[in-house]
């Protein structure tokens, strides 16, 4: 979500964030996760036990499959939208590629 630790409104709701977790403020119910994706891919692989190839297809191919959305996501065919991240061997990102151009480098 990018917002700092602290209260916030998210729609109507004013929720609170604390480490990897957002909860409806003043509770300790959950109202969402802001844990980053890749963070996300690096969990599954593990929690799955499958490979890297299938852990990246779980989070990019078979959610455009789903949404029907292969023609432009999910994909580097020609014609997609070329929209990547490029990940080092321990799955962190190092940098973000919307429609081919990127937009965002981790420093060195």
């Amino acid at each position: 979500m990018g917002l700092p630790p602290g209260r916030h409104t998210l729609g109507q709701q004013i929720i609170e964030i604390q480490g990897l977790h957002a909860y409806v403020a003043g509770t300790r119910t959950l109202s969402g996760s802001i844990a980053p994706m890749d963070m996300c891919v690096r969990h599954f692989q593990r929690a799955a036990g499958c490979s890297l190839e299938e852990a990246l297809e779980a989070a990019s191919l078979h959610p455009a499959q789903l949404l029907g959305l292969t023609e432009r996501k999910g994909t580097l065919d020609f014609g997609s939208d070329a929209d990547l991240v490029l990940l080092d061997d321990a799955l962190n990102i190092k940098a973000t590629f919307i429609s081919g151009e990127e937009v965002w480098r981790k420093e060195p």
